[in-house]
């Protein structure tokens, strides 16, 4: 995915990733249920926003997170929602 945001961004594309819930991904989760409940999970999710920012995403979409973990992400210079 990096890799492709890069390209997208020579191409003036503007890249929105969402992290956390996703439509797509319901069944392997078991359902709709909060993700990134214990650390290991927020640990993961936080460096997958690292990742996507650093790569040129213009906003990331947490979704079905817990506010917690969303704030720690949403307060860092870089615009993520």
């Amino acid at each position: 995915m990096p890799v492709l945001l890069k390209h997208w961004q020579i191409m003036v594309f503007q890249a929105v990733c969402i992290l956390g819930l996703t439509p797509q991904s319901v069944n392997i989760f078991g359902g709709y249920k909060v993700q990134g409940k214990n650390q290991e999970a927020a640990d993961k999710l936080l460096e997958d926003c690292r990742i996507l920012t650093d790569s040129g995403a213009a906003m990331i979409l947490l979704e079905c997170v817990p506010f917690d973990l969303a704030k720690k992400r949403s307060l860092k210079p870089l615009m993520c929602l």
